[in-house]
């Protein structure tokens, strides 16, 4: 690659991968523009051999860099590549996951060919995209909270970073971070990318192949922490929305995005806790948060009620719960 700054920068945190690691790097060897492509890979304290996994990658591949240090957590590893990345365009990728031969030259296709700030693909063994959200996705390229409007009502799930291929300048320019030390964190970043007026374009590229069945759950090691952290991200998000500067529309689907949060916080990780977490988590939660759940119209009832359900009546909590993994 020489002094030629690369198109994209693929950023990779690296803490105990597992057997998957081997994949992804070997899934980013075979890009096929992969001279176009920067590795930023930081070894976030791993101690499974993977830290010198990473060095012996870059010492055969010159358009990588590698950075080592204590154990900091996902976001701080991120936040860090991002700083350092030098590509026009940056991709995140887990690294126990892996990306199609042609993610990146599709995505760059994409990108260079409509003046936004994102490009999004899908995942390769299950859809972000269904319904009119894939209607909607095809007419071009649009504003982030017009699609999430869509994507919304339509009740996807749908926050995860990785098969996004976000502009470098766009990301710097609007201070758009992972906040460090806690989880929950993508839901904030979505949220940021929001509320920085991001247009985006959706391709139709099932590239990111997610190894969901082998990622360590954070639900199967819940603490208070972790409980009161995740809901301090919701009061960070519920800030957030209420100091920007919005029209009216887009402000709802940002209120209905943090709703939708609250939702899945709900359904997907206190609803795994242990009882005297959850109770912790409901003193600590107010009627204004209460509220912030239920006041949208953009969302599907189960979505509107599961939230002030855990809050006010953890008996009918229990009951959605059950409602909607019978669905």
């Amino acid at each position: 690659m020489g002094n030629t700054a690369p198109k994209i920068s693929i950023i990779i945190p690296v803490y105990n991968p597992g057997d998957y690691f081997a994949e992804c790097l070997d899934s980013l060897a075979a890009q096929t523009i992969f001279d176009a492509i920067e590795v930023v890979l930081v070894d976030d304290g791993a101690d499974d051999g993977s830290g010198e996994t990473c060095d012996r990658f870059a010492a055969a591949h010159a358009n990588t860099v590698v950075f080592h240090q204590v154990n900091k957590g996902l976001a701080a590893a991120r936040n860090r590549a991002i700083e350092a990345a030098r590509g026009d365009w940056i991709l995140l990728v887990d690294s126990d996951d892996a990306i199609a031969p042609n993610a990146c030259e599709k995505l760059l296709a994409a990108a260079e060919a409509a003046p936004v700030d994102l490009v999004w693909g899908d995942y390769a063994n299950r859809s972000l995209f269904e319904g009119p959200v894939a209607e909607l996705a095809a007419r071009g390229p649009t504003e982030m909270w017009r699609y999430m409007e869509c994507a919304l009502r339509s009740g996807l799930y749908i926050i995860t970073p990785c098969v996004q291929l976000v502009r470098t300048r766009f990301l710097k320019e609007n201070g758009i971070v992972f906040d460090e030390g806690r989880i929950f964190e993508d839901q904030l970043w979505l949220l940021r990318i929001i509320l920085a007026g991001a247009t985006m374009q959706r391709i139709d590229l099932p590239f990111y192949t997610y190894h969901i069945g082998d990622h360590p759950s954070l639900t199967t090691r819940v603490t208070s922490k972790r409980l009161m952290d995740a809901v301090d991200v919701i009061y960070a998000m519920i800030a957030e929305v209420e100091s920007a500067e919005l029209p009216d529309d887009a402000r709802a689907v940002a209120e209905a995005y943090v709703a939708n949060s609250i939702s899945i916080l709900a359904r997907t990780f206190i609803c795994h806790a242990p009882k005297r977490f959850q109770e912790l988590v409901r003193l600590r939660i107010d009627d204004t948060y209460a509220h912030y759940a239920e006041q949208t119209a953009l969302l599907p009832e189960s979505v509107r009620a599961i939230g002030p359900a855990f809050v006010h009546d953890p008996d009918l909590f229990e009951q959605e719960l059950t409602r909607i993994r019978n669905r």
